[in-house]
């Protein structure tokens, strides 16, 4: 299995992009390019997937960042190495429930939480989904985009459509806001690009999402970099509140000199106006 994209995916000519695949490919198998790129599977590990061909199930593609972050003392696991509780009960229509769909996990990476309108669309009994009574993280099966969104159980269930996954993170391993920080992070999305299957719809199946790798600090080095990120991240607010203020006031003050302008002229120019746009100006 061999992944070439890496030095051919930036060029638009179709032959010269089949020329340097070849020789690319040439190379790897030569053992004359880099061999994070290339493995040899047998045939039992491509019968244990499945029989799935895809390249990125086989040749790990980020494997170059990884080894960079271990050089770096930095731990580094797979999903499915924190999580648990991945089955959970098919809704009954033994009551209703609030009903989460896609459109519902938060596109905001900044706040993280799920949270209703104040409609909130509730189960009908032919809804196809699982209740979730667990606090757990959803993240986006379609789309391209996880949206990771933490929902904390308090005592009353959800049910979530087809289209989200649910993972219960095991809370002695992982802080839960610091797993969805993770999720939104670049060593993720990065991992991410090889992992959509699908043609009219891609989309990400559980078993590849499971196996992309995150950074696992110990718990309290987890708190502390969701503390610097809340502290960061209120910093960026103050700092957009106060030029989204200064514009404001800009705009109020052009408004202000237009139409006194607007006012005078109307009767006769002055040259006090004439004065006041210069300086405006």
């Amino acid at each position: 299995f061999l992944d070439t994209m890496s030095s051919w995916a930036a060029l638009f000519d179709k032959a010269l992009i089949a020329d340097i695949a070849h020789g690319t490919a040439k190379r790897i198998l030569d053992g004359s390019d880099n061999e994070m790129i290339r493995q040899s599977i047998s045939n039992q590990d491509i019968i244990e997937n499945n029989c799935k061909l895809q390249v990125s199930l086989y040749v790990n593609t980020i494997s170059p960042t990884i080894r960079n972050l271990k050089a770096h003392n930095e731990k580094i696991v797979k999903i499915q190495e924190v999580v648990s509780g991945l089955k959970f009960r098919g809704y009954a229509g033994e009551s209703e429930y609030p009903y989460v769909k896609g459109g519902n996990l938060s596109k905001d990476p900044t706040y993280p939480f799920l949270t209703f309108p104040s409609d909130e669309e509730r189960t009908s009994k032919n809804v196809n989904g699982k209740v979730i009574d667990s606090t757990a993280v959803f993240i986006a099966k379609v789309g391209g985009t996880l949206n990771p969104t933490i929902f904390q159980f308090q005592g009353s269930p959800v049910v979530i459509n087809q289209n989200i996954f649910a993972l219960v993170p095991e809370v002695n391993k992982i802080d839960v806001e610091y797993f969805a920080l993770e999720l939104n992070s670049e060593l993720v999305r990065d991992q991410l690009k090889t992992k959509l299957v699908g043609s009219a719809q891609q989309y990400y199946r559980l078993e590849d999402l499971l196996e992309v790798y995150i950074r696992l600090p110990k718990l309290d080095e987890q708190r502390k970099r969701v503390s610097l990120y809340r502290e960061q991240l209120v910093a960026a607010k103050r700092k957009e509140a106060e030029l989204l203020a200064k514009q404001f006031s800009s705009q109020e003050d052009e408004i202000n000199v237009l139409s006194a302008m607007k006012h005078s002229f109307a009767q006769k120019p002055f040259k006090t106006d004439l004065t006041n746009l210069e300086h405006y100006l």
